[in-house]
C-alpha cells in the first residue's frame, strides 16, 4: 500500500452522481439518519408447522367395483408366531418346529412388503406347524414313558 496518512480516503459506494441526499430533511439533535429513511424489512414468516403421523396398526384397503364406488375394508395386522415358533422347535418337535420358524419369517416378510393376504396365509401356516409341532411333543413324550415304564417293569 502505498497511501499515507495525508491522504484522503477512497470514495465510498453510494457517494457519486446520482446518490444525492434529500437537502429538504431537516436533521434533528439526537437524529441519527441524516435524511435516510429506516430501512424497511420484510415482516416474519414463521415456518409452516410440520405434522407427524402415526401409523396405526390397522391397514385400510380400497376395493374399485365395476359401478364405480369405492369399498373400504379394514383388515388387522396378522399375529406374529415367531417366538411361539422357536419354543415349538426348542421343546416340542424340532421337524416341524423348524417348519413354523420358515413360517413365521415369511409371515414377516410378506408384512414388510405390504402384501397383506400372504403375511395371513403364513401365519396361518405356522400356527398350524406349531400346534403340530406341540400333539408330536406330546406324542413322543407319553411313547417315551411308556417305552421306560414298560422295559423297567421287566
Amino acid at each position: 500500500m502505498s497511501e499515507t496518512a495525508s491522504d484522503p480516503p477512497p470514495p465510498y459506494p453510494g457517494t457519486g452522481p446520482g446518490f444525492e441526499q434529500n437537502s429538504t430533511l431537516a436533521v434533528s439533535v439526537g437524529q441519527t439518519n441524516y435524511g435516510f429513511s429506516a430501512p424497511q424489512y420484510p415482516a416474519y414468516i414463521p415456518p409452516p408447522q410440520q405434522h407427524i403421523v402415526r401409523q396405526q396398526h390397522t391397514n385400510i384397503v380400497i376395493a374399485q367395483i365395476s359401478g364405480g364406488d369405492n369399498v373400504y375394508r379394514s383388515e388387522p395386522l396378522p399375529v406374529d408366531y415367531t417366538s411361539q415358533a422357536w419354543i415349538a422347535c426348542l421343546c416340542c418337535f424340532w421337524p416341524t418346529g423348524l417348519v413354523a420358524i420358515m413360517k413365521a419369517t415369511e409371515s414377516r416378510d410378506a408384512l414388510a412388503r405390504g402384501d397383506l393376504t400372504g403375511a395371513h396365509i403364513a401365519a396361518e401356516g405356522a400356527r398350524n406347524m406349531i400346534k403340530i409341532s406341540l400333539a408330536a411333543g406330546i406324542i413322543s413324550l407319553i411313547v417315551l414313558i411308556f417305552i421306560i415304564v414298560v422295559t423297567s417293569a421287566s
